[in-house]
């Protein structure tokens, strides 16, 4: 593998310099520059063309901001990793980023040793954005990869979505695809921490015609509406009398994460069984194959997002590798695949009527 050169952009010369040291000892990184605020930055990723740049939002002269503003006018594509602290304004800030084109963000907010948190999550996303080549394809069967009809056998009843690395862009342009009257609830985990979902909740509610919000423990689902996993806790369904109901909990992570996608999709499974559809967006990582094996138990289908589309191919690959998809699509297909998946099914239902 060709070394990896990592641009930190950031007016604390504290975060520079650990980073700097951090990243001495990862093999797979050979080179790291950094600069002290947004518009030395700029000079520095148009002569040095980094693999990746780790960003820092809040910065004197020129901010992250518009740093990647800058970047997006140029054309200029090298991932970006916005490095920011959590609070409500900026987890507005982070999200504005992404919709700038930043692949993903890590927190400053640490509670532990910056080693220790960078080891779990920030080295791993580098080398994921910087390297996003360096998995082998995994080919799948055509009539799979572009699949003409659904195959589906038994009217879907519910939706589950998972994303990651790249979900929040993705999951937007998901939803621009459902319409308001759309026949079934939608149930959605995105790796996220507390704060940034409740944001994220709100923009996805703006973009789609669907009413998108936080899941709160207890609330029946319905359908024409989606619902997130809040940021910090698991989201998972069960049935109560007539209705099927949100549950959400703070049980141990999977995958290092909370929320994560496994939980939700295999309590779904047990619910809706072959009556169940669930799409997997781009991300790092695994979650999400134990809850589509689950689906794919019980009989329902699966959506993955391809590799060209996939900010990394990390869950969506997962599941693909082990055959589970039942497509293997472009983001801009996923949502209107749905929406047809979905309407096709529940006229097999009126028609066996």
């Amino acid at each position: 593998m060709n070394s990896i050169s990592v641009l930190v952009v950031d007016d604390s010369a504290v975060v520079r310099t650990a980073l700097r040291r951090m990243f001495a000892s990862v093999p797979e990184v050979g080179r790291v520059e950094v600069a002290a605020n947004g518009a030395i930055g700029l000079t520095k990723i148009r002569s040095i063309k980094p693999d990746i740049i780790i960003l820092d939002l809040e910065m004197p002269e020129v901010d992250g901001r518009e740093v990647l503003q800058t970047l997006k006018e140029e054309g200029n594509t090298i991932p970006v990793l916005v490095f920011s602290s959590v609070s409500e304004r900026s987890a507005r800030s982070v999200l504005d980023a992404m919709n700038l084109g930043a692949a993903d963000f890590i927190s400053k907010s640490f509670k532990g040793d910056l080693r220790t948190e960078a080891e779990e999550r920030l080295i791993p996303l580098v080398l994921a954005l910087a390297t996003p080549t360096c998995e082998p394809a995994i080919p799948a069967p055509t009539a799979v990869s572009r699949p003409r009809k659904s195959a589906i056998t038994s009217p879907i009843s519910c939706v589950v979505i998972g994303a990651s690395t790249g979900g929040p862009n993705a999951l937007a342009r998901v939803m621009t695809a459902f319409p308001a009257d759309f026949e079934v609830p939608v149930l959605i985990v995105q790796h996220m921490p507390p704060v940034f979902t409740k944001q994220l909740a709100q923009r996805l509610d703006k973009c789609s015609n669907l009413t998108v919000r936080e899941g709160s423990d207890g609330e029946a689902i319905a359908p024409g509406q989606a619902w997130l996993a809040p940021g910090g806790s698991h989201m998972v369904l069960h049935r109560a009398m007539n209705d099927v109901r949100i549950e959400i909990n703070s049980n141990p992570r999977v995958h290092s994460c909370r929320p994560a996608v496994d939980p939700l999709f295999q309590s779904a499974a047990e619910i809706y069984g072959s009556h169940l559809l669930g799409s997997i967006l781009t991300g790092m990582g695994s979650d999400g194959l134990e809850g589509c094996q689950a689906i794919k138990a019980d009989g329902g289908r699966v959506l993955a997002q391809d590799r060209e589309s996939s900010v990394v191919w990390g869950m969506p690959r997962f599941v693909t590798e082990e055959g589970l998809a039942d497509g293997v699509l472009a983001l801009e297909e996923i949502g209107p695949t749905i929406v047809r998946w979905v309407r096709e099914s529940l006229s097999l239902k009126h028609e066996s009527a």
